[in-house]
């Protein structure tokens, strides 16, 4: 059974290279608040044997200009997980992330390793805006998780379906706005990450 880690990656003080050659699938995103079905993708992938290591990416800056809550509340929240690996590139950034930067910035500090992007079946209509999104496809490969009411159609070269995986019905926009009436987080959230959404009182106004 696939044993859950964590371990904050600093960037610019802590080296993050591996021992022996890896493959490595970074899982961005805003994280506002992340969830179950964050875990269940990044669990899988490494159950299905599609990477060695699945690292989540949260962003500091959303390309498109979302409004998120402080870096510092998502990163403590995705700690709650108490699963996989959590880098700082991005969170540490103050200018929007880009998957291709981010991804070249590691093909060159750990070129020992092999790296892929992950991204839900939901961004397939929104890819072709991605910045540098071409180049990334070329360089890199993506894989993609199905979402509810998404199927995986139109993948394009270079894109991978999870089609092994089943589909993730959760969305960080749903626990948000559950949060908001007063409702039940109940298998949404871990408890950990429950309570400290009520303590910080996030996502209420």
């Amino acid at each position: 059974m696939y044993q859950r880690h964590i371990l904050s990656c600093h960037p610019r003080y802590v080296p993050c290279a591996t021992i022996h050659p890896m493959h490595i699938t970074l899982f961005g995103g805003s994280f506002d608040p992340p969830h179950n079905g964050h875990l269940k993708v990044a669990d899988h992938i490494i159950q299905a044997n599609v990477a060695d290591e699945a690292w989540f990416v949260p962003c500091a800056k959303h390309p498109f200009a979302k409004h998120l809550s402080p870096t510092t509340h998502r990163i403590a929240m995705l700690k709650l997980l108490h699963a996989h690996t959590i880098n700082l590139f991005e969170a540490e950034s103050h200018r929007p992330s880009y998957s291709i930067d981010t991804l070249n910035h590691f093909a060159v500090t750990q070129p020992q390793d092999s790296f892929s992007w992950l991204i839900g079946s939901d961004q397939l209509p929104l890819f072709p805006k991605w910045h540098h999104y071409t180049e990334l496809l070329q360089k890199f490969k993506i894989y993609v998780y199905p979402r509810t009411g998404f199927p995986l159609n139109g993948l394009l070269p270079g894109m991978v379906g999870l089609t092994t995986m089943p589909t993730i019905d959760i969305s960080s926009t749903e626990v948000r706005a559950r949060v908001k009436n007063n409702q039940s987080l109940h298998n949404l959230v871990p408890p950990a990450v429950t309570q400290y959404i009520q303590e910080n009182r996030l996502y209420v106004g």
